[in-house]
């Protein structure tokens, strides 16, 4: 279920300057915007959403020493063996059909209609992240930037297994977090009807769009066989495909 709140810009004032036709906002941080008054047609307060969820009973929130905490199991898993859901990027259910004529937010390339060139949104917004969508707004997908953390700081154990189950294993390498580790079960990837890839690939969807080519978006993928074994790589994927999904969380 979702709740309505307020959201409340924290100082607001305009220089007094005729000649300098600034819009300032201070942020709690300190951060400091700045708008040319020229180039704003309306100003308004926005309602922002906040999302309840459930999260699943064996869930653990990993601390890899790193800028975020990580889920130890996938959107809709149970256990940290279990791939659970597979979406396309920026869908927030499984579906039983994997392509651009079937996709979200546009049904081809050339025809999207949100996350483009045009709208500036580099990240997915919170009713579009299945992460948060699932359990709550404490919750979201890694961005493109915090995947890229994570794989600088870990090493990949790509012979693991959990539970019978094979896929790669990251255990941290940042001093005092060395016991951390996170296990992404072998997963592939849905096409059309298809799950392609099976036992070879690990594929996770990051939340973060190639802006300079909208219609892909990030995903690590963990090879464990094939040309590319052992070896990972943060690639544009086409966003109608089908991954599963690893949540964080901010760190208190």
């Amino acid at each position: 279920m979702k709740k309505i709140t307020l959201a409340i810009l924290t100082t607001l004032f305009i220089g007094s300057s005729a000649q300098a036709q600034l819009l300032q906002i201070e942020k709690t941080n300190g951060d400091l915007l700045e708008l040319d008054i020229n180039d704003i047609k309306e100003m308004r307060f926005k309602e922002a959403q906040s999302f309840d969820g459930n999260t699943p009973e064996n869930l653990e929130i990993i601390d890899m020493g790193l800028s975020v905490n990580w889920a130890s199991l996938n959107i809709g898993a149970e256990n940290p063996e279990e791939v659970g859901y597979y979406v396309s990027w920026g869908g927030i259910e499984p579906k039983d059909w994997y392509s651009w004529s079937y996709y979200e937010f546009g049904h081809s390339q050339s025809s999207l209609d949100k996350y483009t060139s045009s709208d500036d949104l580099e990240t997915l917004q919170p009713e579009d992240d299945l992460a948060t969508v699932s359990w709550g707004s404490e919750w979201r997908m890694p961005t493109s930037a915090e995947f890229e953390e994570l794989l600088a700081n870990t090493t990949v154990d790509y012979a693991a297994v959990e539970n019978g189950v094979t896929g790669v294993r990251l255990t941290s390498t940042v001093p005092g977090y060395e016991d951390a580790t996170l296990f992404f079960p072998v997963s592939g990837w849905k096409q059309d009807g298809n799950t392609l890839n099976l036992e070879m690939l690990c594929s996770y969807w990051a939340s973060s769009v190639v802006t300079i080519f909208p219609q892909f978006a990030f995903a690590a993928e963990f090879w464990l066989s094939g040309d590319y074994a052992s070896e990972v790589h943060l690639s544009g994927t086409y966003r109608y495909l089908g991954h599963p999904v690893r949540a964080v969380t901010e760190k208190k």
